[in-house]
C-alpha cells in the first residue's frame, strides 16, 4: 500500500482582447491511478501462448501539464488552438516477458517519464441551426526515456490524432450525433503501437421540460477499434492484436431532479486512452 501526502497545484490565467479574443495560460498537476486489475499479483492464462500478472508495486502517474491558448471567432465559429507541454512521471506501460518455452508474460511497469510538445486546434461552428460540426487536430513530439529490464533506453515519434464530432437536432427533444477517432502510430518502451480509428453513433431523446433524458450509444460501429502492439526483447519479436466484441451498445436513463446539472469534465489524457482494453 502507498500511503503518502501529495498537492495539485493549479494556476489559470486569461485576457480577453476586443470581445471575441482570448488568451490564455494554465499550469496544472495531476494523477491518473492505475486501474484495479493492474494490481492482480496472481497469473491468469488467457490461452496457451499467453499469461498475464498484475503489479503491486505500480505507482501512480504525475502529469505536469503546462498550456497556453488562444480562442477567436472565424467564420461565424469558434476557433481554439493551444500550445501545450505534458510530463507524465512515472509511466505505466504494458510489458511482455518470456514465459514458459514459446509462452509470454504480460504485466505492467513504471518504465521512466513521457514528455510530449505540441499543439491542439479545433473549430466549433453551426453550419445550421440544426447542424453543428467539431474538427479537432492533435500533433505532438513524444518522448520517452527510463529503465526497463535494469537497461536504459529512449524512445521518440512524432503523433498526431484526429476527431470529427457533428450532431444533428431532429426534433426540440431530440438529437442524434456521430463522432469518428483516429490515433496515429506511436512507440513504446519495448517497440511500437500500430494506428487505430473508430467510429461511434449516438441518439439521445429527453421527456418531461428535459428531467428525463434516454441516450442511447453505438460503440465502434465499424468494428475497427483494435490495438496492435509490437514488441521486441531478447531473441524475440511478439506481435500482438487486441479486439473486443463491437459494435457496443450502451443504454442509460436519467432522471434530473430540481433542475440538476452535471459537471462536465474533459480530460484529454482520457481522451488519448478512450477504449483501452483489458488484457
Amino acid at each position: 500500500m502507498l500511503e503518502r501526502w501529495d498537492y495539485f497545484p493549479t494556476a489559470h490565467f486569461s485576457y480577453r482582447i476586443k470581445k471575441t479574443n482570448q488568451l490564455m495560460a494554465s499550469y496544472t498537476k495531476r494523477i491518473s491511478r492505475p486501474r484495479g486489475w493492474m494490481f492482480e499479483p496472481f497469473i491468469t492464462w488467457m490461452d496457451a501462448y499467453n499469461a498475464r500478472k498484475g503489479n503491486p508495486d505500480l505507482k501512480p502517474e504525475y502529469i505536469d501539464n503546462f498550456e497556453t491558448g488562444f480562442q477567436t471567432s472565424l467564420f461565424k465559429g469558434f476557433l481554439s488552438l493551444d500550445v501545450y507541454y505534458r510530463i507524465t512521471h512515472n509511466e505505466i506501460e504494458r510489458v511482455n516477458t518470456l514465459y514458459q518455452d514459446s509462452a509470454f508474460l504480460h504485466t505492467f511497469e513504471n518504465v521512466g517519464k513521457s514528455f510530449a510538445l505540441g499543439s491542439e486546434i479545433s473549430y466549433n461552428k453551426n453550419i445550421f441551426p440544426f447542424w453543428n460540426i467539431n474538427p479537432m487536430i492533435d500533433f505532438y513530439n513524444y518522448k520517452l526515456k527510463g529503465k526497463l529490464f535494469d537497461e536504459k533506453f529512449s524512445k521518440e515519434s512524432f503523433n498526431w490524432n484526429l476527431r470529427f464530432n457533428t450532431s444533428f437536432i431532429l426534433t426540440r427533444t431530440m438529437r442524434v450525433q456521430l463522432i469518428a477517432r483516429y490515433h496515429s502510430p506511436s512507440v513504446s518502451a519495448q517497440g511500437d503501437h500500430a494506428e487505430f480509428y473508430t467510429i461511434d453513433f449516438a441518439v439521445q431523446k429527453t421527456f418531461f421540460e428535459r428531467k428525463l433524458v434516454l441516450n442511447l450509444q453505438v460503440r465502434d460501429i465499424f468494428q475497427t477499434s483494435k490495438r496492435e502492439f509490437k514488441t521486441e526483447g531478447y531473441g524475440y519479436t511478439y506481435n500482438q492484436v487486441f479486439k473486443r466484441k463491437s459494435p457496443v451498445l450502451v443504454l442509460t436513463l436519467t432522471y434530473n431532479f430540481n433542475n440538476y446539472k452535471s459537471e462536465k469534465k474533459i480530460k484529454r489524457e482520457e481522451m488519448e486512452m478512450e477504449g483501452e482494453f483489458e488484457f
